[in-house]
């Protein structure tokens, strides 16, 4: 079975708009076109990785030195006379993949229909619901109804939760949009003023998505994800990691140890009654398992301000790919060590030379198909313009 796999960061907002000719903002399209080989760790035998960049000799020979994997492009796909698609997997479902492909749609065996109802599984009130549901459970160390905040519809009550929060005794408060990602729709204050660009965002997002979500902020220690898979309505855990996002919610890269070597021995038991909590929502919910694919669920590890280590153990649903999966891809080919980093241009202005010094610095060394240690690039440093990607491993 070949498969076509294709990088679409923007599905979130392809699924809000319910628009096959939804064209992404540029922010997405350069992100799409930086980070698309991130998904090249998630090819399976005969898959495919569907991009219309070129990029280098040296990064394919590299890349299939630690994992046999292809990537085409729509030329190469249409003029390959032997080549049948089975099906294509992207980054997320949504209603513009369809004419994104619609260059190579007569190489696919039968057409993908694309599910309207699955918008109801990226708004987070979805995962507010589950999160709820691991709550009555009380797990100990997992957080509780007060601190969780709330959905809001209207402009006053929105602003009118803000004030209750600060004077109940928050340190800041978070506002996000229902349909948002890669740290996009996230809005902290840090004190309990509301200026006109606050009162603008929030009437933007009101008009745009409906709701705002508005929640305490909370003093984390770890962010983590728990890893999914849904194959023949059946839905499997995969693993989990600890990952690192920047300040406005950019995912920003992950640990690559074992899991379970990076969380409080306390919370390792309250961990595991989540996960399993979790595997069974998410069997019990139709619309998820007729689903075929990935799902990422965020959480985090957060300190109370009596010093008390506790759960958040659902920040919001990704009924797609994640970072995370490619994380724990990455995991097999390090051998359980390393970090994969994700740098943007405000951090290294120059990825050209970065690359270089990290070469000479951190020479890499390959064993079995596995790196022992080094560094190694995960992105084209000759087409990257907002974001680099790569492994170290010291």
């Amino acid at each position: 079975m070949t498969s076509l796999f294709y990088f679409n960061p923007s599905c979130e907002i392809s699924v809000l708009k319910g628009q096959k000719h939804f064209t992404p903002s540029k922010a997405f399209i350069v992100l799409q076109e930086d980070l698309y080989l991130l998904m090249y760790w998630l090819l399976r035998g005969d898959d495919i990785l569907y991009t219309n960049q070129v990029f280098s000799d040296q990064l394919k020979k590299s890349l299939l030195s630690l994992h046999k994997g292809k990537v085409m492009t729509s030329k190469e796909i249409k003029e390959d006379k032997q080549l049948v698609l089975d099906t294509y997997i992207p980054w997320g479902d949504a209603p513009n993949v369809e004419v994104d492909l619609k260059n190579i749609k007569h190489k696919f065996k039968k057409p993908k229909i694309y599910n309207e109802k699955v918008k109801a599984i990226y708004h987070r009130m979805f995962g507010f619901d589950l999160l709820k549901k691991c709550i009555d459970k009380k797990i100990p160390n997992v957080i509780s109804l007060k601190d969780i905040g709330g959905f809001y519809t209207e402009k006053s009550k929105v602003l009118q939760s803000i004030s209750n929060l600060f004077k109940e005794g928050a340190k800041a408060v978070v506002l996000k949009l229902p349909f948002s990602s890669s740290g996009r729709g996230l809005l902290v204050l840090r004190r309990e003023e509301i200026t006109k660009s606050v009162e603008l965002w929030v009437e933007s997002g009101l008009k745009g998505q409906g709701s705002i979500y508005v929640s305490p902020w909370l003093d984390k220690t770890k962010d983590i994800s728990f890893l999914f898979s849904v194959n023949n309505r059946k839905i499997t855990y995969q693993g989990s990691t600890v990952f690192s996002v920047s300040s406005t919610g950019q995912y920003q890269g992950a640990t690559l140890t074992l899991f379970e070597n990076q969380i409080p021995f306390q919370l390792k038991d309250s961990i595991t009654s989540i996960i399993e909590l979790l595997l069974l929502e998410l069997n019990s919910n139709d619309l998820l398992l007729s689903m075929q694919g990935n799902i990422g669920i965020d959480a985090m590890l957060y300190t109370t301000d009596d010093g008390i280590e506790m759960i958040h153990p659902c920040l919001e649903i990704n009924p797609r790919n994640t970072m995370g999966h490619v994380a724990l891809a990455l995991q097999k080919v390090t051998d359980y060590k390393g970090q994969f980093s994700i740098l943007s241009k405000l951090e290294c202005p120059a990825f050209d030379e970065f690359e270089e010094m990290m070469k000479k610095e951190h020479p890499l060394e390959i064993n079995n198909r596995k790196i022992e240690k080094g560094f190694f690039p995960l992105t084209d440093v000759q087409n990257a313009k907002q974001f680099y990607a790569y492994i170290l491993v010291e």
